[in-house]
């Protein structure tokens, strides 16, 4: 890094830790500033009843509290104008105004960022305003890292309905997972066919569902460092790895491979584990089962 682009950084720093701190500071007293002014406002125009004025007052809290920084790095300004102080209040309507907190700059700016970047992909959407909603209250503000920003940009959306049903496994997070092995008689070792598949089945029928990029799935994941997979223990109950044997994957290779003499299409047991960073990211961005 070049000593301009040290200086330019060090001044991106103190703008963003300039405006949070304004923020913080403007946000302790603008309950008692919206009030006085609620007669005023645009958003007590259609307000007729309580409820109406509360929402509204909520949603001006909100604008204040974000618009600045939505304006400061340029993100999706006809959202962040728009639609983002509803979609934020219906996130935080059981969040006393009191608790209400400006978010760290640190975090909101690349979330804000990345949010106005997926605005036609729902699930991704949805763990941005949840993760920003929880940086926004003082009661779960410290659970917000910053890195789960990170974690979400580089998240599918095909890939979400897997991870849920991963990070949300009963038994204390655990997944049984087999590699499914060729095995040929006279020779050492094995070739691996297919590694990390785990048991996923349509919610409705709880017929086996085939993804093709599951593997890339779950070696993203143990990237990201939200789970773990280990062939060294494995799950003990007596029904834990039945689900392997009706697999299509382990079918199909079986009626490919064994109709040569001395090959074996077998399987070795394992468990995917949800690591505590996964866990804490499951619940902050509101991962669910």
């Amino acid at each position: 890094m070049t000593g301009g682009e040290v200086a330019a950084a060090a001044m991106v720093g103190k703008v963003v830790k300039h405006a949070g701190e304004q923020m913080a500071e403007e946000n302790r007293s603008i309950n008692k500033e919206l009030l006085a002014g609620a007669k005023d406002s645009r958003y007590m125009t259609d307000a007729s009843d309580q409820y109406a004025k509360r929402v509204a007052i909520r949603q001006a809290i909100l604008t204040k509290m974000y618009l600045p920084i939505a304006k400061l790095f340029g993100v999706a300004n006809e959202y962040f104008e728009g639609d983002f102080d509803k979609d934020m209040t219906k996130k935080l309507e059981d969040v006393p105004e009191e608790n209400l907190v400006p978010p760290k700059a640190s975090l909101a700016a690349p979330a804000m960022q990345q949010l106005g970047f997926s605005l036609d992909e729902p699930d991704l959407k949805e763990m941005y305003l949840n993760l920003l909603a929880t940086a926004s209250d003082n009661r779960s503000q410290g659970s917000a890292h910053p890195s789960f920003v990170e974690v979400i940009k580089q998240l599918s959306s095909d890939e979400i309905s897997v991870l849920n049903q991963v990070l949300t496994a009963p038994a204390g997070g655990y997944t049984p997972t087999v590699t499914i092995n060729l095995r040929t008689e006279g020779e050492e070792g094995w070739r691996v066919l297919q590694k990390n598949l785990i048991p996923l089945n349509d919610s409705s029928s709880g017929q086996p569902i085939v993804r093709d990029n599951l593997g890339t799935y779950i070696d993203n994941w143990i990237r990201l460092g939200l789970v773990e997979v280990s062939y060294t223990n494995h799950m003990t109950g007596e029904n834990a790895y039945v689900w392997a044997e009706q697999r299509p994957e382990l079918i199909a290779y079986k009626q490919a491979l064994e109709t040569t003499e001395g090959r074996t299409v077998e399987f070795d047991k394992g468990v995917m584990a949800s690591t505590s960073f996964g866990k804490s990211f499951a619940k902050v961005v509101g991962i669910t089962s």
